[in-house]
């Protein structure tokens, strides 16, 4: 615009301006474009920690969504849900199931939603979590609500950010919180009433319902008290096993004439409570393991073992935790008076445990030539199977290149197996040296395309909305309460009106839970040749990485794992046969889940 000076004025085509650079601070001056949300999401959160069931959960947090939105985005709608049940807040969102799909969603521009709002900001983040996902959602576009907030979280005032990590904060406080009152609650229950807190009963006994529970809510739903009960027959073996460690016997001629006399072993004597464990006898273990346990004295005996928070890669905490079972280190709970039968007196328990608290201690004064090596990672662990005798081979320990796989003939059952030999072995580094290659070739070299070729027509793609696990544990859960709640109106134990409601509510919800599983189980279309050709570049792409010669045991061993490595070794024939087992992981990948090695 040609402006001309003229005393202090300015004159544009007949007009005059007094102030120019008004003018031009109005024709620079950019206009806000409009951030109203055209489509929302809804994300919430429901673990097995919280009280209220799924149902109720994902109402009430939808309804404080709806009430926020009322206020601060009257015109917008929620167009689509996210609702993880059964999944633990501490989990990182890229580990929870509609967590990560919602992560996955934000890649397509044409989801329908440029905002998402939760029902309650300390069920959706957890400690650090918000600072990983608030700036995801910010460089895709999407506004986030949160009533903590009162309306729109703005990533450019730091107050809404202090807020949002002080209620992480406040979040992991509350979970430390409930978990430090369930144990004290639990102990407290232990220690003066002597009450079963649940689990697989020890060997010799079993447990049985003998009163309504306690809570008058879990009560109405069909929930009784258990206690142990003795199992006559298994018991005489505790006893027996008692009676010959006391006497000297060591643990391998126990075990040895427990199989010798065909006694069957716990798994064997009880499978449907040890799906898990092999039925193939007796084992030292498991002879060690009921000496010390402590219960068969007839006291309730809680807080051996605890849940222990690990995290997944020490080299990146954003993934997060997971828990593992370990001896808890403190001293277990003991009840005041008996709360069951005992099956040996407290002075032959007590006599057995200080003969094998002496023993561990001499074993510890001469921990022998291999004490070096133990808690030593290895490649190959768990990974290679005998042909003869379809045993895992144990890993014989000792330092490279000398590490060997071996199965030994006096580990196997006495009776069960003659034509084996004395030991059967392979070296480590042998059986290196012939699969690194092979995986090589398999998923970079000349055979990459025979192995798309084999994964096109067998792999089958995620669900698009990751909830079949989530749909069977939703109906498993109602049919239990179904079964429960029949079995209190035999019982008479509440009156049948007031049962009806319950009953039909969970017949209800198992029969919607089985309709949706039916429907997500049509069959699916093959995949498209380019989504396994994608997760199978990122496999080769690791093969590159983890393979590498300065590469840790323990990195080599979850690879392994998770491409479905399993080797089996032919000792008379002198054959070392691999296998795959590929379609996990692809799906994995073609589901955009979380890596399945995380590069150190």
């Amino acid at each position: 615009m040609r402006l001309l000076q003229l005393g202090g004025l300015s004159k544009r085509r007949g007009s005059i301006v007094s102030d120019p650079w008004a003018e031009f601070d109005a024709s620079v001056q950019p206009v806000p474009p409009s951030r109203m949300p055209t489509g929302l999401a809804f994300y919430g959160r429901c673990s097995t920690e919280d009280a209220q069931d799924p149902v109720t959960s994902r109402a009430w947090q939808l309804r404080a969504a709806t009430n926020l939105l009322a206020v601060a985005a009257p015109d917008a709608q929620i167009v689509e849900e996210f609702f993880d049940i059964g999944q633990s807040r501490s989990l990182p969102w890229r580990r929870r199931i509609e967590a990560a799909r919602l992560m996955a969603a934000l890649q397509n521009p044409a989801r329908g939603w440029n905002a998402l709002v939760v029902g309650e900001g300390q069920r959706c983040w957890y400690g650090s979590q918000f600072s990983e996902v608030a700036p995801v959602l910010e460089h895709h576009g999407v506004q986030l609500y949160v009533p903590e907030l009162g309306g729109v979280y703005d990533p450019r005032n730091s107050s809404h950010y202090m807020l949002m990590t002080l209620t992480g904060g406040m979040s992991r406080g509350e979970r430390q919180r409930v978990q430090e009152r369930v144990r004290l609650g639990m102990a407290a229950q232990v220690e003066t009433q002597g009450r079963y807190q649940g689990g697989r009963p020890p060997y010799g006994y079993t447990t049985e319902s003998y009163a309504p529970h306690p809570n008058p809510r879990k009560a109405a739903e069909g929930y009784r008290m258990k206690r142990l009960v003795v199992v006559p027959e298994h018991a005489e073996v505790v006893r027996r096993i008692f009676a010959e460690f006391l006497a000297g016997r060591s643990f391998r001629e126990i075990v040895t004439g427990l199989n010798v006399d065909e006694v069957p072993c716990p798994s064997a004597a009880d499978p449907e409570r040890n799906r898990h464990r092999d039925q193939v006898g007796w084992q030292i273990p498991t002879v060690r393991a009921i000496i010390s346990n402590a219960r068969y004295t007839g006291y309730e005996v809680w807080g051996t073992f605890a849940k222990s928070e690990q995290l997944v890669d020490p080299g990146d905490p954003t993934l997060g935790y997971r828990t593992r079972l370990v001896r808890s280190g403190q001293r277990p709970v003991r009840s005041r008076d008996q709360a069951h039968e005992a099956i040996v007196d407290v002075f032959t328990w007590t006599r057995a445990n200080h003969l094998l608290n002496a023993r561990a201690d001499a074993a510890k004064a001469n921990p022998g030539k291999h004490a070096r090596n133990r808690g030593a990672s290895y490649p190959l662990k768990g990974l290679m199977t005998c042909t003869i005798c379809g045993r895992r081979m144990q890993v014989q320990k000792s330092a490279e290149p000398w590490v060997r796989y071996r199965c030994r003939a006096r580990d196997i059952t006495p009776g069960t197996l003659l034509d084996h030999p004395a030991s059967v072995s392979i070296g480590q580094t042998a059986v290196l040296q012939r699969i690194n290659p092979w995986l090589t070739e398999l998923l970079r070299g000349a055979a990459l395309a025979a192995t798309v070729n084999a994964l096109v027509n067998v792999v089958e793609p995620p669900r698009p909305d990751s909830r079949v696990e989530l749909l069977r544990r939703r109906e498993g859960d109602a049919r239990e309460k179904l079964r429960r709640l029949v079995d209190a109106l035999a019982l008479g134990t509440f009156p049948a009106e007031s049962l009806a409601a319950p009953i039909t509510a969970a017949q209800a919800d198992a029969n919607a839970a089985r309709a949706e599983l039916d429907a997500l189980d049509a069959p699916a279309e093959v995949p498209a040749r380019e989504q396994v050709e994608q997760a199978l570049a990122v496999l080769g792409d690791q093969v590159e990485d983890v393979l590498s010669e300065d590469r840790s045991p323990e990195l080599l061993h979850e690879f392994y794992a998770s491409i479905g490595l399993s080797l089996t070794w032919d000792h008379s024939a002198r054959r070392l046969t691999a296998k795959l087992d590929l379609a996990p992981a692809v799906v994995d990948l073609m589901g955009q889940a979380e890596p399945l090695i995380h590069r150190g």
